[in-house]
C-alpha cells in the first residue's frame, strides 16, 4: 500500500494502484521468471504479453484476474468509497468504458465470477 493525500480537502489514507507496465519493466525488477512461470499455467493465452494494446483494439480484462480484483475490492474492511472508485474510475483500454459499465453488460459479471483460477494459482488469485 501507498500513502495518498486526497484531493479537494478529503481524507487521505493508504491504497493500491494498478499502473501500466512493460516486459522490460518486469525484467528490470526481477519478476520476469515469475511472470513466465505463471504463463506456463495458461498455455492457451496468446499473445503472451498484455502491453501496448491500442485504444481501438477491443481488448477486454482477463476474467480470472478481474474476478480476483472484484473479490479483493469486496473484502471486509475495504471502504465503500474505495470499492465504488475502483468500479467507476477504472477504464477499459478504450478509455471510455468504466469497469462498472462493462460489468453491467448482460452476463459479463456472472461470467467473470465463474472464471476460477487455473490449478496452481487458486490462492494467489482467490481474492
Amino acid at each position: 500500500p501507498s500513502r495518498f493525500v486526497a484531493l479537494a480537502g478529503g481524507e487521505g489514507g493508504e491504497g493500491m494502484l494498478c499502473t501500466r507496465a512493460s516486459d522490460q519493466m518486469l525484467q528490470e525488477r526481477g519478476v520476469w521468471p515469475r511472470y513466465l512461470s505463471s504463463l506456463e499455467l495458461l498455455p492457451e493465452l496468446v499473445p503472451r504479453t498484455c502491453w501496448e494494446w491500442g485504444q481501438g483494439s477491443g481488448l477486454r480484462p482477463c476474467p480470472t484476474y478481474l474476478r480476483h480484483c472484484l473479490l479483493s475490492s469486496r473484502r471486509a474492511g475495504v471502504p465503500d468509497a474505495v470499492r465504488q472508485s475502483f468500479l467507476a474510475d477504472s477504464y477499459l483500454v478504450d478509455r471510455e468504458t468504466s469497469l462498472e459499465a462493462y460489468l453491467a453488460q448482460v452476463g459479463i459479471e456472472e461470467y467473470v465470477m465463474s472464471c476460477l483460477p487455473p490449478k496452481g494459482l487458486e490462492t494467489r488469485y482467490g481474492g
